[in-house]
């Protein structure tokens, strides 16, 4: 996460790996990979906490 307190603005992501990935040496992963499942948002009128939240429901909900 990634905010900037002066304009409330903020980014959150959430990666969701495959077992493969738990699997796999670290440096045989491609950060291309990552990429590629890496989703991000961003969040306005927020804080550092409220961003974390905002965060955590958004990633949750999705996954539902």
């Amino acid at each position: 996460m990634r905010l900037n307190p002066e304009l409330k603005v903020g980014v959150g992501g959430y990666l969701i790996v495959p077992e493969s990935f738990i699997k796999t040496p670290s440096n045989l992963i491609k950060i291309s990979e990552l990429d590629e499942i890496l989703v991000l948002r961003r969040f306005e009128n927020t804080s550092s906490t409220k961003l974390e939240i905002q965060t955590v429901l958004w990633a949750l909900e999705e996954l539902c």
